[in-house]
């Protein structure tokens, strides 16, 4: 990115050539891994945790989410920034937040379904033949150790700003959009709780029994 070119916009046409090309590399990713998941097989034997998060960070759409959360508050991420192991790590974080927020909530919903190798609740269920509700909790903890690796990152990532000589405008900007990333997942969190898409489900589910 040039040196001058601008990272705080009111404008979605104005939003700078890096953001550009960060939500097309990331638009392009999510498209492909949708496709490689439409035509995977349905053996759980060969599904293991690593490869669950590799392939749903990005079917779940969260790294363009991101892209849009910048969007939203009309600033970009300096893209030396963007690109830097901190930043990186914090949005493969909240990208693991979001695919497990909506693992919990769509467990029914997804359990009526038989799809049992998109939901990390219903993969650790099936594959330690551990009880539901155990492999629930088990992902309410990691959720928990993510929210908490969120938080530490955050003090990072000033640091790392201070480390580029970003301006305080820059700085200013970069905490407007970590705070939108943080208000994403707690309306995510209530949208699951309110949505009919997973209460009417919820309710069936739990009307039936297990």
């Amino acid at each position: 990115m040039s040196a001058h070119e601008p990272t705080t916009t009111s404008h979605p046409a104005l939003m700078p050539t890096h953001w550009s090309r960060h939500l097309a590399v990331n638009l392009a990713d999510y498209v492909h891994a949708c496709v490689a998941e439409s035509q995977e097989g349905s053996d759980l034997g060969q599904v293991g945790v690593e490869d669950f998060f590799e392939q749903r960070r990005l079917t779940v759409g969260s790294y363009l989410y991101c892209d849009l959360v910048e969007l939203s508050v009309g600033f970009a991420i300096p893209d030396s920034l963007y690109r830097s192991p901190v930043f990186s790590r914090m949005r493969q974080v909240w990208n693991d937040l979001t695919s497990l927020v909506n693992d919990l909530a769509s467990v029914p919903k997804e359990l009526a379904a038989g799809d049992l190798l998109h939901n990390l609740v219903l993969l650790t269920h099936h594959r330690d033949a551990i009880p539901l509700s155990q492999a629930a909790r088990q992902v309410s903890a990691h959720i928990e150790d993510l929210a908490e690796t969120f938080t530490a990152l955050e003090e990072q990532l000033e640091t790392e700003a201070d480390r580029q000589g970003l301006s305080a405008g820059d700085r200013k900007g970069v905490g407007r959009c970590v705070q939108a990333m943080e208000a994403f997942i707690a309306g995510e969190q209530r949208w699951h709780e309110l949505s009919s898409r997973y209460t009417q489900v919820s309710a069936r589910h739990a009307a039936n029994g297990p």
